[in-house]
């Protein structure tokens, strides 16, 4: 009984520590489209005077203008806010949201 009680409250402290670190995993930046790579699965955006280049997956929620968009849709000089998570050294965009002249 001991014993399941330890595992039960570190199950749960584990769980805790992700559900709060999660959120913490998720970035954002805000910059202006250099390059569109639909092929590579990827975009450039430079912030200031550093590129950073975002792969896209299915999960990517891209929108252009306010409207449901694609990766071929982004346009260089775009201004674009993107939220990315962090896997390995890999920048993945979760959400782009652009601002273009169409």
């Amino acid at each position: 009984m001991r014993h399941a009680q330890r595992t039960f409250i570190l199950a749960l402290t584990l769980a805790l520590i992700i559900s709060i670190a999660a959120p913490l995993l998720a970035k954002q930046m805000q910059g202006r489209i250099t390059a569109v790579r639909p092929a590579k699965m990827e975009f450039v955006v430079s912030e200031g005077f550093k590129d950073f280049v975002f792969q896209v997956d299915n999960g990517t929620k891209i929108t252009v203008n306010q409207r449901d968009a694609t990766l071929a849709d982004l346009k260089p000089g775009d201004e674009t806010a993107v939220m990315f998570e962090i896997r390995g050294k890999v920048l993945v965009a979760t959400n782009v949201r652009a601002v273009g002249k169409r």
